[in-house]
C-alpha cells in the first residue's frame, strides 16, 4: 500500500510559478505594459465621474436620514472648534514667546545703553588740555 502512495506521489508533475509565470510574461509582456497603461488613462478619464456617483450616492443617503446629516455636521463642528482651539492656543504661545524676546531685546539694550554711560564716564575729562588735531585739517593750518 505504500508502494501505491509513493507511485502517485511521484506521478503527478510540480508547477512552479516561476516555471509557469516566466513564459507568460517573455510572451505577454507588451500586451500587460500597453493594457496597463490604457487602464491608467481610461481611470483618468473615468475618475471625475465616479466620485461624482459616489457624492451623489453620499448626498442621497443623507437626506433619506437626516440624523446622519447632523451626525456629520455635528462631527465637522466639533473638529472645527477643536482646530480652533488649538490654533488660538498656538497664536497665544506665538504672542507669548514674541513679548519674551522684545522684553529681552529691552533689557539688552538698557544695559547697552547703562554700558556706553559706565564708559563715557570712566573716561577722564581733558578740560584744560589742548589736544593737537590729525588729519588734513592741521596741515592746512600750518601752511
Amino acid at each position: 500500500m505504500e508502494d501505491s502512495k509513493s507511485e502517485v506521489n511521484e506521478e503527478i508533475p510540480t508547477v512552479s510559478a516561476q516555471s509557469f509565470l516566466s513564459p507568460f510574461f517573455s510572451t505577454y509582456s507588451w500586451f500587460l505594459v500597453i493594457g496597463a497603461i490604457l487602464l491608467y488613462f481610461v481611470w483618468l478619464k473615468l475618475r471625475p465621474y465616479w466620485y461624482k456617483w459616489q457624492d451623489s450616492r453620499d448626498d442621497a443617503r443623507y437626506h433619506k436620514d437626516p440624523d446622519v446629516a447632523l451626525a456629520r455636521m455635528e462631527a465637522m463642528e466639533t473638529a472645527r472648534r477643536r482646530l480652533q482651539e488649538k490654533h488660538d492656543a498656538d497664536a497665544a504661545a506665538y504672542k507669548q514667546r514674541m513679548e519674551q524676546i522684545e522684553e529681552q531685546r529691552r533689557i539688552e539694550k538698557l544695559q547697552g545703553l547703562e554700558r556706553t554711560k559706565s564708559k563715557k564716564q570712566e573716561e577722564p575729562t581733558t578740560s584744560g588740555v589742548l589736544k593737537p588735531e590729525i588729519g588734513r585739517a592741521s596741515c592746512r593750518e600750518r601752511v
